[in-house]
């Protein structure tokens, strides 16, 4: 079970994980460093691209996998807890 405050950070990487598979069919790569490249040289020239583009910078939040250590502390979820203490409320 997840503490409310992980539950925004865990369906955004639930919808990462999924659409992993979506990236790597269109780039061969579901790597960030790669999905941005392939953000960046998109041709926005053309009005769907760019509605795309705009849509998912307006919604995309990324969160890297793995650690973060200060000394032997994993400080990660405590930065991941501040981060969502900063979002605005939902009433």
């Amino acid at each position: 079970m997840l503490p409310p405050s992980g539950v925004a950070a865990a369906q955004t990487l639930r919808t990462l994980f999924a659409r992993s598979d979506e990236a790597f069919r269109r780039l061969q790569s579901s790597a960030p460093s790669h999905v941005s490249i392939a953000m960046q040289i998109a041709d926005t020239s053309r009005q769907d691209v760019k509605d795309g583009l705009d849509f998912l910078l307006d919604n995309l939040k990324l969160l890297p996998l793995g650690r973060l250590y200060d000394g032997p502390d994993d400080i990660y979820p405590d930065i991941l807890e501040a981060r969502l203490r900063l979002l605005p409320q939902n009433s």
